[in-house]
């Protein structure tokens, strides 16, 4: 069953997406748009395709706590407590949220395994075939095609 959202739900992950890989842009590192809006809209032509109440993003192990740092100073913070790493060794991941702002959960992702593979172990492929859109006078890197119908 297909959900379809409504424009104010997709412009919202949309304004966020934009803001929040900007701010690492800003900060020198790379990421990826996962899912949500702008993937659909890439990948199916429709923007209101997949549900998506939060902003998932891939940047390169290697500039993972780099990327947490950046979104922690523009004032999100993470969900769960520094000593619990569950989700970032084992999900590849850190939700990241801004208890002062109105803002969507951010998914910091270092890698794409989800328990339950087959999945890839390395995301530098997604970063080698990355594509563009431009959205609100912004370049917006995500996954191609091929990698984000997955």
């Amino acid at each position: 069953k297909k959900i379809f959202l409504s424009k104010n739900l997709i412009l919202f992950n949309l304004e966020w997406t934009i803001k929040v890989t900007k701010a690492l842009r800003d900060a020198g590192i790379e990421a990826l748009v996962l899912k949500g809006p702008i993937q659909s809209n890439l990948v199916y032509g429709r923007w209101d395709i997949h549900r998506s109440g939060d902003v998932d993003l891939l940047v390169r192990p290697d500039r993972f706590k780099e990327a947490g740092d950046a979104l922690v100073q523009h004032g999100f913070l993470p969900v769960f407590d520094e000593t619990d790493q569950w989700w970032i060794d084992h999900l590849g991941e850190e939700p990241y949220h801004n208890p002062s702002v109105r803002s969507p959960i951010i998914d910091l992702h270092h890698r794409v395994q989800q328990p339950g593979g087959p999945f890839p172990k390395d995301p530098e492929r997604f970063f080698a075939d990355n594509v563009h859109t431009h959205n609100s006078g912004e370049d917006i890197p995500v996954l191609s095609v091929g990698h984000g119908a997955v």
